[in-house]
């Protein structure tokens, strides 16, 4: 998760830094001189900490919506974060259909015009992302959320603008129940542990299913998903109350 930093120090010959290192050392009586290469190296040494400073404030995360902003929302709300890119956004749900096959699609829309697709609660599709996944295969778990295992195709799109399919085996554990907090809400769940490999290799996700009545039948209350090999894994949290 972590990002390529600007370099912010000039690149120094190894033997012009040894010269400088030594000036420092022996010359400091001529240190007070401003034009001296000591003073000058302090000056330039000062001007870069003041640079990587503002840059550091510049790269201070935004504070996250306030549970009154949230509330006032007539949809409900995510928050994701895609793990390799350092990056926390935050989505609305544009809509909801059932598919015709017993599944249900949510489709939502981040701000900047990023949409992800789920069914029953699986990510099956992204649009508008680096690595957009095209699709999806995904099993149902019955009537309820979440994965049902067995075998999954994903199809992403790749630089070339060709589709690229990943087959993979699927199998689902129930970890039982757990109380979940996010933010200043508390939520009975069901922890769902997936994990699909094929020769290549393998990813678990994990879902935190409603456990708590018919009211909040069909929520996934969060999640961890794999969203390819370069999207990589998105962590999200359902942040609204419904």
């Amino acid at each position: 998760m972590n990002r390529e930093r600007p370099r912010l120090m000039p690149r120094l010959i190894p033997g012009l830094l040894f010269g400088l290192a030594a000036l420092l050392a022996g010359c400091s009586s001529r240190s007070a001189d401003p034009n001296s290469p000591a003073t000058v190296y302090e000056n330039l040494l000062e001007t870069q900490r003041e640079i990587a400073a503002r840059n550091k404030a510049a790269r201070a995360p935004a504070q996250p919506p306030s549970r009154a902003l949230i509330d006032k929302q007539n949809v409900p709300v995510i928050e994701l974060t895609i793990e390799n890119h350092d990056l926390v956004g935050h989505a609305f749900r544009r809509f909801t259909r059932q598919d015709g096959y017993g599944g249900r699609i949510e489709v939502w829309r981040s701000l900047d015009n990023v949409s992800f697709s789920f069914r029953n609660g699986v990510l099956v599709g992204t649009r508008g992302a680096e690595w957009d996944m095209l699709s999806a295969g995904v099993a149902l778990r019955g009537d309820g959320p979440g994965p049902g295992g067995g075998a999954r195709t994903y199809v992403f799109r790749a630089l070339d603008n060709q589709a690229v399919d990943v087959a993979m085996a699927c199998r689902t554990a129930d970890l039982g129940r757990q109380r979940l907090v996010i933010d200043d809400l508390s939520h009975a769940t069901r922890h769902l542990r997936e994990t699909c490999s094929n020769p290549d290799g393998t990813i678990v996700n994990d879902y935190w299913v409603a456990d708590g009545g018919a009211a909040e039948e069909g929520v996934i209350w969060q999640s961890r998903q794999w969203s390819g090999p370069t999207g990589g894994y998105l962590f999200i949290r359902r942040v609204s109350r419904f």
